[in-house]
C-alpha cells in the first residue's frame, strides 16, 4: 500500500495549478492506468515540463456534443484526474509513448491564461471518502502493494 500512496501521493508544494491533456470521450481514474501515444508539439511541450518538473499531467474530458467555433478551445467537463507519469519511452519524430497512473480527482476552479502553447487550471483536489463501514482492507489497493 505504500508503494501506491507515494506515486499517486501529489507533491508536498502542489499549489493547485495543473497542465491540462484534453481528450474527448476519455475519463481517467484515480489508481487506473491510462496508456498515451503523444506527438502534437504542443502536448510534447506539455510532457516535456512535465518530465522536467513533477512528473504529473491532468487529463481532462472534453464536453461531448457542444461545437466551438474552431478558433475557441473546447469546452471541459468540470471533474478532472491529476495522473502521474510512471513510463515515458520517447521514439522516433517526437513521438513519445507514456504510461499514467490516475493519482487524485479534482475539480477545475478556473482555466489559467499562460503564454504556453497547452491549456493549464487552477484545481481543487477532491479527495476520496470511504464510509466509516468501509474496512481498511476494503479500500482499493489496501493489500495490492
Amino acid at each position: 500500500m505504500a508503494e501506491m500512496e507515494s506515486v499517486t501521493r501529489l507533491p508536498d508544494d502542489f499549489d493547485g495549478r495543473v497542465r491540462l491533456f484534453p481528450l474527448p470521450d476519455l475519463v481517467v481514474f484515480p489508481h487506473a492506468m491510462q496508456p498515451l501515444h503523444i506527438f502534437e508539439p504542443r502536448y510534447c511541450e506539455l510532457l516535456q515540463e512535465s518530465l522536467a518538473t513533477d512528473r504529473l499531467i491532468t487529463m481532462a474530458t472534453i464536453t461531448p456534443g457542444i461545437a466551438t467555433s474552431g478558433f475557441e478551445p473546447p469546452d471541459l467537463e468540470p471533474i478532472v484526474c491529476i495522473s502521474r507519469i510512471i513510463s515515458h519511452v520517447a521514439t522516433e519524430e517526437n513521438r513519445h509513448n507514456v504510461l499514467l497512473l490516475g493519482a487524485q480527482r479534482a475539480r477545475i476552479r478556473r482555466e489559467l491564461d499562460t503564454q504556453r502553447s497547452f491549456r493549464m487550471a487552477e484545481v481543487e483536489v477532491i479527495p476520496d471518502v470511504y464510509p466509516p463501514s468501509v474496512s481498511k482492507a476494503a479500500k482499493p489497493f489496501a493489500n495490492a502493494c
